[in-house]
């Protein structure tokens, strides 16, 4: 017996086998076979070379989006935090000058304090 009959009857057997079946019917579904992988061969062109180097371009532009998208929302959590920073200070500030009573000392209302936050 040679091996190389023996990897192919394997092989046949893997597919589904040829028990039942005379030549012309084999014969006639490899045709099939062939056909069928020309026309799909013709309907996608690309060869794999190409489509993982399409694939890993895609990864790349992807991860540069989420980087950009993450610095972005960091971006957008830094002006919240300076907002409710300077909500918090005027706040403050206002109630600071209720309390001391600037107005009864004869100062510009909102220059101190301008200074102590800048």
């Amino acid at each position: 017996m040679d091996y190389s009959d023996a990897g192919a009857e394997c092989e046949i057997e893997a597919l589904g086998g040829c028990e039942g079946s005379n030549p012309e019917q084999t014969s006639a579904q490899l045709a099939r076979l062939n056909q069928r992988l020309q026309h799909e061969s013709q309907r996608y062109s690309e060869s794999i070379d190409d489509l993982l180097m399409l694939y890993k371009k895609k990864g790349l532009k992807i991860s540069e989006i989420k980087k950009t998208y993450k610095a972005f929302l960091i971006d957008c959590m830094l002006v919240r935090l300076h907002v409710l920073r300077r909500v918090k200070f005027d706040w403050n500030a206002s109630f600071f000058q209720h309390r001391v009573g600037f107005g009864s000392m004869n100062c510009n209302d909102h220059s101190i304090i301008k200074i102590i936050y800048h």
